[in-house]
């Protein structure tokens, strides 16, 4: 069955003389309209590809198939990989020889070529195009027939159970270590499947998967089984490549020993480039160094014709690959831009050397002015030590007097800080009293449970106990409405312990009016904030009624020591002005000290000179 879905593609010449037939026209040993799919919609591929039917060749000209592939060429650098396929005529036509081989169900081709000639380049971008996965085995040091084999399972099950469409492809590299992988590919090109590959067990429970979906495949006209069906799946979504290198010593022995490449590939033979072609690869390469460099025509010509020249010469006497000449390309490139970094940074340490010459003129120009400025700088500071001189007197008297001043704001500040400390002393003392209480009602807080926040809050109608608790919580952050809404609103937030926490007592003497609103309540509503009745009527109500009355406690002793306060405030006023006078007084010294050293230096100077 696989193998009837096979199809053997004539080779280019062949197609060439079969297009002349056709009434296809030829400019330069290259077609005028060529025949492809790649211009199909996606609507268009994929119910082709449902149907297992081969993708219609559409005639495009050569123009007109260049701008579709400019299209896919962008998205296959932006989706795949960025690479540095330049899309010449030949390569354009090796491309529509790839695109006619991965149009039919089953597809498999045998690409035969040396190294650069486009193989997998050109075959991943067509892959593209046509949706399909790129498949390519990994190659490690234990990669063989058996590795191989777990790597067709994960194939057929893809292609086949789960309908991805996909390209199998290998090369040299896949095939050097044990021909027993190539013999495996021949097996599935042949048979259209590898006998063995899943066992009983393992099959049957693969195939289970597609009894449902075959029955709902109007398009499967195969035998009503789900193996049958297995095998049609395959030849929908799998196509195979494989590249191989003529000039290979084993080539001629992989063909007689494995003839499914042969009678189930379409075979396409690719000599290399032409000279034209490589001429365009080259340019294209170099386009960077022609830019830099500024080259004329003239240049560009004689420079790709020598590397042309070079190759055809590598060619024939080394059996070069078109990749030789690509590096060629790339790595002249590579060392004229080197080298042109090497002249440009030399060029750019010459012209630092001079630059660096002319700055020093300028500063010995500039040094020559700012001697002779310095004597004349140097005449007048000496007429400023003359004047200074009789100030010296007065400045050492301003001097002492600042001194005698410091002295005594020193005695003061020590004064001060004495009875400050005593009125500190005291205010401490009393607040130590009621301390301990407002610390445990604000871990009792710290402690109520979010579930306890949300039981009180599902209360549709809160008992009086809560009521009242809550609104002298209320009361105490500043809240005026104390309704059941804004009760319920606060015990939401999710700031309500940090608030109650980090609460101020000192805000019941400052806010007018909250003292005697808070007395009024704790005068008639005193019951619901005992400790047991709060605590009996809500585990969170029970440490805010604590902490009510605490901070109560609290402000009561704050305005007993209000006075106290007060007078420790002013002291600290005080010490901070006198601190102020003491630090200006330092200064203002500091500054009379280094006038009369200034003066004396002068004056020394003058006299020394």
């Amino acid at each position: 069955m696989w193998g009837q879905c096979f199809c053997i593609t004539p080779n280019l010449q062949l197609a060439t003389k079969a297009g002349k037939g056709a009434g296809l026209h030829f400019a330069g040993g290259l077609p005028t309209h060529l025949f492809s799919s790649l211009g199909a919609s996606p609507e268009v591929q994929l119910s082709t590809a449902a149907a297992g039917q081969p993708m219609s060749l559409s005639r495009y000209s050569t123009e007109g198939l260049n701008g579709i592939m400019a299209n896919i060429l962008k998205n296959f650098n932006r989706e795949v990989s960025d690479t540095q396929l330049l899309m010449v005529p030949q390569a354009l036509q090796r491309v529509v020889a790839l695109d006619r081989c991965l149009s039919v169900p089953a597809g498999a081709v045998l690409l035969c070529g040396p190294a650069g000639s486009g193989r997998r380049s050109l075959l991943q971008l067509v892959a593209h195009a046509h949706g399909l996965k790129w498949w390519s085995p990994r190659i490690s040091k234990t990669f063989d027939a058996a590795a191989f084999r777990a790597e067709l399972k994960d194939i057929l099950r893809a292609a086949g159970i789960e309908g991805t469409p996909l390209l199998l492809f290998l090369e040299e590299r896949h095939l050097g270590a044990d021909p027993g992988v190539l013999e495996l590919l021949n097996s599935l090109l042949s048979a259209g499947e590898l006998p063995g590959l899943f066992g009983a067990d393992e099959l049957s429970k693969e195939l289970a998967a597609l009894d449902s979906k075959r029955d709902k495949d109007t398009l499967y006209q195969g035998p009503p089984n789900s193996y049958a069906y297995f095998l049609a799946c395959l030849c929908r979504h799998l196509r195979i490549a494989i590249s191989l290198d003529p000039s290979s010593e084993s080539f001629k022995l992989r063909l007689d020993q494995n003839p499914a490449l042969l009678n189930r590939c379409s075979m396409l033979w690719w000599q290399g480039w032409s000279n034209g072609s490589l001429q365009a690869i080259a340019q294209d390469r170099l386009q960077g160094v022609f830019t830099d460099m500024n080259c004329s025509d003239a240049d560009k010509s004689e420079l790709l014709a020598s590397l042309l020249k070079l190759h055809g010469s590598a060619a024939i006497q080394l059996g070069a690959a078109p990749r030789k000449f690509m590096a060629a390309a790339d790595v002249y490139a590579a060392v004229i831009q080197k080298k042109r970094g090497q002249l440009l940074q030399q060029q750019q340490f010459l012209k630092s050397g001079l630059d660096k010459l002319a700055e020093a003129a300028g500063t010995v120009d500039e040094l020559s002015r700012q001697a002779e400025a310095q004597r004349s700088l140097l005449a007048t500071k000496q007429e400023e030590a003359d004047t200074a001189m009789t100030h010296i007197q007065s400045s050492m008297e301003a001097a002492a007097d600042r001194r005698r001043e410091v002295e005594q704001l020193r005695q003061q500040l020590g004064e001060t800080e004495a009875t400050m400390q005593v009125q500190r002393g005291e205010v401490e003392a009393q607040l130590a009293e009621v301390q301990p209480l407002i610390d445990a009602a604000r871990a009792a807080v710290g402690g109520i449970k979010a579930d306890n926040i949300n039981e009180v809050r599902s209360l549709r109608m809160a008992p009086d106990v809560i009521r009242d608790v809550l609104e002298g919580v209320l009361l105490l952050m500043g809240q005026e409405d104390t309704s059941w809404a804004a009760m319920k609103a606060f015990l939401g937030k999710r700031s309500v312990k940090e608030d109650t926490i980090n609460y101020d007592a000192h805000r019941i003497l400052t806010t007018p009016g909250l003292r005697n609103k808070l007395d009024k309540l704790m005068a008639s509503k005193g019951a619901s904030f005992e400790k047991e009745v709060a605590y009996r009527a809500s585990q969170a109500c029970g440490p805010m009624a604590v902490w009510v009355v605490a901070n109560k406690s609290y402000s009561e002793v704050l305005k007993q020591i209000a006075p106290l306060e007060n007078q420790l405030s002013q002291l600290k006023q005080g010490l901070a002005e006198s601190q102020d006078r003491l630090s200006q007084c330092q200064s203002e010294l500091a500054q009379l000290d280094e006038q009369g050293s200034h003066t004396l230096f002068w004056a020394a100077l003058r006299r020394a000179v």
